[in-house]
């Protein structure tokens, strides 16, 4: 007869967890190519030189996902240089970006000059609203630089990020890839690593802090796999919903994540929602929500991938 002390150390392990990655191992069986195979191995070994960032669950999915976007992106050999630098001394890491760099041809270069050249003169307005938001942020960020309050600075960074890649602008993308190389490169420059460690939480237990770089992927590339719509309920997802659970735990004063806390999150999402996008994906936000509540990971990595995988499938979207 199972007891309930029995029950508290089934409930103890990250079942969500365990059952993602069985479903996803089992698509990559079916579905992988050597190639593809080899290149998740690859992803593989580079995440796991971020020593304890990772656990073995998020560096299975981590993969999963960089395998599958580097198939639809555009600028590929942008992505691959970003994403092929192992953690390392800033120097080593810079060498490692300058080897990188001179794989690829002169006309690649080129192409990538004339397309910024091509984004200055032709989405100027969108470029200025962005640099405009961005200097707000910062500014923010730095008015907060002395508070001991993580939470609140995380969430700043969730809010602005969501009204920067609303409108799923080709722009946001072109320059969030160059962001995140940007955030891969400065985990290892000291200065700029005192500062983004300011930022870690219980997300990371690891040597650096990656939540945001990890926030900042899971927005920029969910739009390879979504229409506008049902990217903006992806947004509303990681930047919204995850957020006001936080909050709502600190108004309860809850330390952990609690029952209330998410029911709360979960009944204000679905209001702004079906304010700012369509009530066909309350049911599946309310699902995300418990999913939210029960994941042990980091939900800044999994909550977009099961998201994505909804959405394809057409699972809990109302037809009206």
């Amino acid at each position: 007869m199972i007891n309930i002390n029995t029950i508290k150390q089934i409930v103890k392990y990250p079942m969500l967890e365990i059952m993602t990655i069985i479903f996803s191992l089992v698509y990559i069986f079916k579905n992988y190519s050597i190639i593809d195979y080899y290149t998740f191995f690859i992803y593989s070994m580079i995440l796991s030189t971020y020593k304890g960032c990772f656990n073995t669950y998020e560096l299975i999915i981590s993969s999963i996902s960089l395998v599958e976007t580097e198939k639809r992106i555009i600028l590929v050999e942008i992505f691959q240089m970003t994403h092929l630098i192992y953690l390392s001394n800033f120097r080593e890491m810079l060498i490692q970006l300058v080897n990188l760099m001179t794989l690829f041809s002169a006309n690649y270069y080129m192409k990538i000059f004339n397309l910024t050249i091509e984004i200055i003169f032709l989405e100027c307005k969108k470029l200025i609203y962005y640099i405009f938001v961005t200097l707000i942020c910062l500014s923010v960020q730095l008015l907060l630089l002395k508070s001991s309050n993580t939470n609140i600075k995380r969430k700043i960074f969730h809010f602005f990020s969501m009204v920067i890649y609303f409108n799923k602008s080709f722009l946001a993308i072109f320059l969030g890839q160059f962001l995140i190389l940007i955030f891969i490169m400065s985990l290892a420059f000291r200065p700029v690593k005192r500062f983004n460690d300011r930022f870690k939480s219980s997300k990371d237990p690891g040597l650096v802090a990656i939540s945001h770089i990890l926030l900042l992927c899971s927005i920029c590339y969910s739009s390879l796999f979504l229409d506008l719509y049902e990217y903006r309920a992806i947004l509303i997802v990681i930047c919204v919903l995850d957020s006001l659970s936080s909050i709502y735990g600190k108004i309860i004063k809850s330390k952990q994540k609690s029952l209330l806390s998410s029911l709360l999150s979960i009944s204000t999402t679905k209001v702004i929602c079906k304010l700012m996008i369509h009530s066909k994906y309350t049911l599946l936000i309310s699902f995300m929500g418990v999913i939210e509540y029960l994941l042990k990971s980091n939900d800044n990595l999994f909550l977009p991938y099961l998201m994505i995988f909804f959405l394809r499938k057409r699972i809990l979207i109302s037809n009206c």
